[in-house]
């Protein structure tokens, strides 16, 4: 991901990048679970705007929940957009439980 790009694609930069970074880090401590491994970087454009660039490197503990008032959701990718996961019965052992198409 890349922070310091607005809705319509243009190079804004960020106004505290440092701060920035801070406060996505400790998000993706807090709020995700398990932690994904990730590394933030900053990059300087060649008009001295500085944006945040976040990568999240693949893991096998899938699904990634995010946690938000006590509950877990899963969320997908679909475009430029995330979505909650539709969750299903899993019927396979003839107990209730939720499974997550991801």
């Amino acid at each position: 991901m890349i922070f310091g790009i607005s809705d319509e694609g243009q190079v804004v930069g960020l106004d505290d990048p440092e701060g920035d970074a801070e406060k996505i880090s400790e998000i993706i401590k807090t709020k995700l679970d398990p932690i994904p491994e990730f590394n933030l970087r900053f990059h300087k454009t060649e008009d001295s705007k500085v944006l945040i660039i976040l990568d999240v490197m693949q893991g096998d503990e899938t699904p990634y929940y995010y946690s938000e008032s006590g509950s877990l959701e899963a969320y997908i990718r679909v475009g430029n957009q995330s979505v909650k996961a539709d969750s299903c019965r899993n019927e396979t052992n003839g107990t209730e439980g939720h499974a997550y198409v991801l």
